[in-house]
């Protein structure tokens, strides 16, 4: 018997097997869709667009319309990070629109049906202020100032090595500075890239921080050589190498904005940088 006829019909066995028993299963998905995680990866961009569409619409006080879209959201997602958000943004619509009783009616259905996740927990917190407290309208200002970070859409770094890049520099103010700095970079610039002109700037990324952004490159891999060109210089910027607390990375024009923006997504860049520069 030819092996490979034996191989065959052992898998489509298997394959039958996890079907009939496992139907709802990843396993069977992928089985019956080879594209099955392809399809689920462009259904949750869509997800997210749809959110953020919604998220939009709802903090620009047009309640009508982030209510409907909540509504029809809530009916067409399955991820239950979107949903229960799109739920929470349908019942501050609903009280704009129509008054507390329906606020606290769609308070009540998320505690009921998003147990256990954070907006569960800001509907319980906002719904017992309702009940507690004399002011319920006063309250209910404060808990959606208090809140606004579980439904604030989330940016994150995305890796794309066709799009400009920079290169940028951040240090401390307190043990760097930066017009030295400016100077060698400048100098190394004239030396190694006589050919070419780079753009030289510098602002606060917070109170203690400056980062310095070296601009612009073409794509990932002309922004990698002159990194590892600046990496490796000693005439110019070894005070710079030397500085243990200084952070210098690739990174693409997309993803400088999203670095720029928000301080709190800074530190995931470190690890993402690693990644998708320097180990490939």
């Amino acid at each position: 018997m030819d092996a490979n006829i034996g191989n065959n019909e052992k898998s489509n066995y298997y394959k039958q097997l996890i079907l009939s028993k496992y139907g709802q299963t990843d396993y069977a998905r992928i089985i019956q869709d080879s594209n099955y995680y392809k399809n689920l990866a462009e259904q949750q961009q869509r997800a997210e667009k749809f959110y953020t569409m919604v998220y939009d619409t709802f903090v620009n006080n047009h309640y009508q319309p982030a209510y409907q879209l909540s509504e029809q959201g809530c009916n067409e997602w399955n991820d239950i990070n979107i949903t229960s958000k799109l739920a929470y943004i349908k019942a501050i619509s609903a009280w704009n629109l129509y008054g507390k009783d329906s606020l606290k009616i769609a308070l009540n259905n998320i505690i009921v049906k998003y147990p256990t996740t954070s907006i569960d927990t800001a509907a319980t917190e906002l719904l017992a202020a309702l009940d507690r407290l004399e002011n319920p309208e006063q309250t209910i200002t404060n808990k959606l100032n208090n809140i606004k970070e579980h439904l604030t859409p989330k940016e994150t770094f995305v890796y794309n090595e066709k799009t400009f890049h920079f290169v940028i520099v951040v240090v401390d103010i307190k043990n760097t500075k930066i017009t030295p700095l400016k100077n060698n970079i400048a100098d190394f610039n004239k030396k190694f890239f006589s050919l070419q002109t780079f753009e030289l700037s510098n602002f606060y990324i917070s109170d203690t921080e400056q980062m310095i952004s070296i601009s612009k490159f073409n794509d990932k891999n002309s922004a990698m050589d002159y990194y590892r060109l600046f990496m490796s210089d000693t005439q110019y910027l070894s005070s710079l190498h030397n500085n243990k607390t200084a952070k210098i990375y690739v990174i693409s024009d997309a993803n400088y904005v999203i670095f720029y923006k928000n301080k709190e997504q800074r530190s995931a860049y470190d690890e993402f940088f690693k990644t998708n520069y320097l180990q490939q």
